[in-house]
């Protein structure tokens, strides 16, 4: 049985039970938090941040897209490409206000 990991999304206060590996962006997307994603999650658009407010060990590695689109202070302050990071642990993400494009469908949503 795979491990299940928590995702907190804040400001919105949603708690999401979802197993290890799965992507941050979907993993969102399920609850209904839309994110902007022109490049359909290929991390070459740079539009998915989010900020990690606890947690960062909890999410893969920095990929090199990520890199390409992070400034070394976003790297600083645990900004992510939501379409880049697969869940490891538990997790607290922050959506920044100006890049929720939806309301999320639930206040309490278990995706196994």
């Amino acid at each position: 049985m795979r491990k299940l990991v928590h995702v907190i999304v804040q400001p919105l206060g949603l708690r999401v039970d979802v197993h290890a590996e799965e992507n941050l962006l979907r993993t969102l997307r399920q609850v209904g938090v839309w994110l902007p994603s022109t490049c359909g999650g290929t991390g070459s658009c740079g539009k998915c941040f989010v900020k990690i407010v606890d947690g960062v060990d909890g999410l893969s590695e920095l990929t090199e897209a990520e890199r390409k689109h992070l400034t070394r202070s976003n790297i600083g302050e645990e900004y992510r490409l939501a379409c880049q990071a697969k869940l490891l642990g538990n997790v607290t993400v922050l959506i920044p206000p100006e890049s929720m494009v939806g309301k999320p469908r639930t206040k309490l949503k278990a995706l196994r």
